[in-house]
C-alpha cells in the first residue's frame, strides 16, 4: 500500500476538471490493476496449493508402501521418517501459502477500499466544482 500525500492534497484543494478526471481515471486504472494482480496471485497460489496437495497425496502413498515394506526391510524405517518429514514440510508450506494469500487478499482489499473512498471524494469534489461553476455562470 503506497502512501500518497499528493493525492490527499489534490483532494483537499480542487484542481481543474481535467486534472480531476485524470486523477479519477488513474484511481480506476489502479483499482483494475490491483484486482488483476489479486486474481493472478490467487491463481498462482491456488496452483501451488494444488501441487502441494498432490505432492502430499503422493507422499502419503509412499508412506503407505513404506509401511508395508517395513516388516520386510530394516532400512525402510529411515525412509518412512524422511517421507514423513517431507510431508510435514509440504503441509507447513501449504499452510504458510494459505496464510500469505489471506494476508495479500486483505492488503489488496484495503487498497481497493481506500481507492474507492478516494474516488468517491474525488467525484464529490467534481460535483462541487461543477455546482460552483454553474452558480458563477448564473451570477
Amino acid at each position: 500500500i503506497v502512501d500518497r500525500p499528493p493525492l490527499a492534497e489534490a483532494l483537499t484543494s480542487p484542481p481543474p476538471n481535467q486534472q480531476q478526471e485524470e486523477l479519477r481515471e488513474a484511481l480506476v486504472s489502479e483499482n483494475a490493476a490491483l484486482r488483476s494482480n489479486l486474481t493472478a496471485m490467487q491463481f498462482l497460489l491456488d496452483s501451488r496449493s494444488q501441487a502441494l496437495q498432490d505432492l502430499s497425496q503422493e507422499l502419503d502413498g509412499y508412506l503407505n508402501q513404506a509401511g508395508d515394506l517395513k516388516n520386510e526391510c530394516v532400512g525402510l524405517n529411515e525412509l518412512v521418517k524422511l517421507l514423513t518429514a517431507e510431508k510435514n514440510l509440504a503441509t507447513a508450506e501449504l499452510d504458510q501459502r494459505e496464510k500469505d494469500l489471506q494476508q495479500l487478499d486483505s492488503r489488496y482489499e484495503e487498497q481497493i477500499d481506500l481507492n474507492n473512498h478516494l474516488l468517491n471524494q474525488l467525484e464529490e469534489t467534481v460535483q462541487q466544482s461543477q455546482s460552483s461553476e454553474q452558480r458563477l455562470q448564473q451570477a
